[in-house]
């Protein structure tokens, strides 16, 4: 039985190697931990004309009070002076420090707090992101890896480096792979629910779509299958509910590959019973054949998919 293989960087792995090179922690979303409603933010430098003595002499003093807060946090070993610029002078800190760290300490600053978090997940830290991935992979020996933040993003389910992406001007439609997947689809091969949501709100097309490699038991790469839509691939990976946030979006539950086999009829195959039914209830049709003339049942049947085959049954008889 043939599998689709993913794209990674120049070369095509099984689900089984899905191994980020990155570092397994730096593009995975975290918690964001702030700071505590003690330390209190810093007021605007900028007085508008409408701006009276008395508000500018409080807005003064709240800025001392917030200086001297700082202050008071470092002397007690609670905030770092990384920390102090970061929430304090964010233009110095997103200028002058984010660009000199590589994209290890990047990420894995993006760890510690919310401060960080929001600015190297802001549009222009992402923007720098693209170099930093690039040097990382030339330094680990491996120069023809894919450096689009964007696809690491989708990859590892973080939806605010998704988000940040888009809005530091990535397109959301743009071929991120060798086999022409885009975010949607890496993100939909992989099961990450809610990053397909974002991307389909940001006006990601359902039903583009790429053309990945098959491979056979032997892990031998056979043949090119195409017109291999984001539902086709989270079909077959049993990723129930990228499979209904994609139909919701309109995806084509009866677009089938080359080879002529439909999101129905892989989903048949593997004995996802959850994803027959949500296909069948779109719209799918239960008795399209593929090429070689196999039906959903058929292959079913052989496979010995005994729930799908009972599913299949009751819906023939509707």
């Amino acid at each position: 039985m043939n599998r689709l293989l993913y794209y990674k960087g120049g070369h095509y792995i099984s689900k089984r190697e899905l191994v980020f090179s990155l570092e397994t922690l730096a593009f995975r979303e975290s918690p964001h931990f702030g700071f505590s409603e003690s330390f209190p933010q810093k007021p605007s430098l900028r007085a508008t004309l409408f701006t009276s003595e008395a508000a500018m002499d409080t807005q003064n003093v709240q800025q001392e009070a917030a200086e001297s807060d700082v202050v008071t946090f470092m002397r007690r070993g609670g905030i770092s002076i990384l920390e102090a610029i970061a929430v304090k002078l964010p233009d110095v800190f997103a200028a002058e420090i984010l660009p000199k760290l590589d994209v290890h300490d990047t990420l894995s600053l993006a760890q510690v707090n919310k401060a960080y978090n929001d600015e190297v997940w802001s549009a222009d830290g992402v923007r720098s992101l693209e170099a930093k991935i690039k040097a990382h992979f030339v330094k680990i020996g491996k120069k023809n890896s894919i450096t689009e933040p964007l696809y690491w993003a989708a990859e590892f389910g973080n939806v605010p480096a998704v988000r940040a992406c888009l809005e530091s001007g990535e397109d959301v439609n743009k071929v991120l792979t060798g086999d022409n997947s885009t975010a949607l689809y890496v993100a939909a091969s992989i099961g990450h629910a809610a990053v397909v949501k974002a991307l389909v709100e940001a006006g990601a097309d359902v039903n583009r779509p790429a053309s990945p490699h098959t491979v056979n038991a032997s892990g031998q790469r056979t043949s090119v299958i195409h017109n291999v839509t984001p539902v086709y691939f989270a079909a077959q990976e049993g990723h129930t509910h990228v499979v209904m946030e994609l139909i919701k979006a309109g995806a084509d539950v009866n677009q089938a590959s080359s080879l002529g086999i439909t999101p129905l009829y892989v989903a048949a195959q593997q004995g996802h019973e959850g994803i027959v039914a949500v296909l069948i209830q779109a719209g799918a049709d239960a008795r399209k054949a593929i090429k070689s003339g196999a039906t959903p049942m058929k292959v079913a049947t052989i496979n010995q998919r005994e729930k799908v085959v009972t599913l299949l049954k009751f819906y023939e008889r509707v």
